[in-house]
């Protein structure tokens, strides 16, 4: 996995996984708030999307800090 994560063709195809798994989970999140009647607005929109682009930012940086 090390020698996977250290070529660049898998760096991408870990961060892509990482980054489409992290937006599709705090999309369905945001929008299951109006299922249990949370109206969302700019404050759980802010968090959930935030969220996302932090473990992104967190991902990315993790990936090139591997060889």
């Amino acid at each position: 996995m090390l020698a996977f994560a250290q070529h660049f063709i898998g760096k991408a195809f870990l961060f892509a996984v990482i980054m489409l798994f992290a937006w599709h989970a705090v999309h369905r999140i945001y929008k299951s708030l109006h299922d249990f009647g949370i109206h969302p607005g700019p404050v759980p929109w802010l968090a959930c999307y935030g969220s996302a682009a932090w473990v992104t930012l967190l991902a990315a940086i993790g990936l090139l800090r591997i060889g």
